[in-house]
């Protein structure tokens, strides 16, 4: 007569704790990796941008100037970022402020409320037109 092979209810129990452990590990430290990603992300566009307002500059010796009645962030002329259009647009909404002289700007990048990022310890990253970078959350490495 041969024995029956095959798990023991007890071995199946072990089992599923030792996944459940790991999952309630992993799952958050996935979590955080991708949120990093997105706020990386953010900074290269918030970077990109910069570099389209100082090439306009570098021509005209401004910034330009906020457009009358526009949405936050149009500017004359407009910036364009590849990229806005994917995820991190369900992310970030991001902003243009210009000075009233067209000499000075700042950049915003904000997470949506309700949105995926959120709960970033971050909040929002801004840069300057001097290169200054902050962030409102009280996050360690925010901008990296």
């Amino acid at each position: 007569m041969r024995l029956a092979r095959g798990f023991t209810l007890i071995e199946l129990m072990i089992t599923v704790a030792i996944v459940g452990i790991l999952a309630s590990v992993a799952l958050p430290s996935y979590e955080r990796y991708v949120d990093r990603s997105y706020r990386t992300q953010a900074e290269m566009m918030l970077q990109q941008m910069a570099q389209q307002l100082e090439r306009r500059y570098s021509q005209t010796y401004s910034y330009g100037t906020v457009v009358a009645d526009a949405a936050p962030g149009d500017v004359t002329p407009s910036i364009v970022v590849d990229g806005l259009d994917g995820e991190i647009g369900d992310r970030y909404t991001f902003s243009v402020t210009i000075s009233d002289g067209g000499d000075d700007f700042a950049l915003a990048a904000t997470p949506i409320a309700d949105g995926p990022q959120a709960d970033d310890a971050c909040g929002t990253l801004t840069l300057a037109q001097d290169g200054s970078v902050t962030a409102s959350g009280d996050g360690a490495d925010c901008w990296g």
